[in-house]
Parts: structure tokens; C-alpha cells; sequence
């Protein structure tokens, strides 16, 4: 049950779930010969224009990708978001 308390709710007898930890994003680009290896945390996103629209490519569990040339786009940005 939960007991008002002084304009706070006290919790008793039930559990609070604990806050979900949040992945900082963050986005790394580099060569490797003639690849591109994009390594990053979170969510990665892609888009022609840096206005947007923004597209999900792949969470971190895809992390390192390794673009060969043929893979290449002629113009990408990308960037990193939280889950």
C-alpha cells in the first residue's frame, strides 16, 4: 500500500521499479584503407539533408559497421540518439 505522507506518497509493501540506465549517444568515423568504420552508442541515424528527415539505421548491438567503397552513399550525415 502506499501511505500519503506531508504531500509525499510513502511505498510499503510493493517494489519501485529503478530507473532504466540511459546510453549517452555518441558516434565515431574513421578509415580503415579504403573503408568507412562508423562505431557508435545508441542509435544510429542517417539523413541527405542535416535538417532531417532522420532515419534509424541500427542500435549499438550493430556496432562497429564497416562500409566498403561500393557501400558508400555519395552524401550521408549521420548521428547517434538515445533509446
Amino acid at each position: 500500500t502506499a501511505l500519503a505522507t506531508g504531500g509525499y506518497m510513502k511505498n510499503e509493501g510493493f517494489g519501485v521499479p529503478e530507473a532504466m540506465p540511459v546510453t549517452q549517444p555518441s558516434i565515431s568515423i574513421s578509415h580503415d584503407g579504403n573503408n568507412i568504420v562508423i562505431e557508435w552508442e545508441g542509435v544510429l541515424q542517417s539523413a541527405t539533408d542535416p535538417r532531417g528527415p532522420w532515419q534509424d539505421v541500427a542500435d549499438d548491438s550493430k556496432s562497429p559497421m564497416i562500409l566498403a567503397p561500393e557501400d558508400q552513399l555519395p552524401i550521408q550525415f549521420g548521428r547517434s540518439v538515445a533509446y
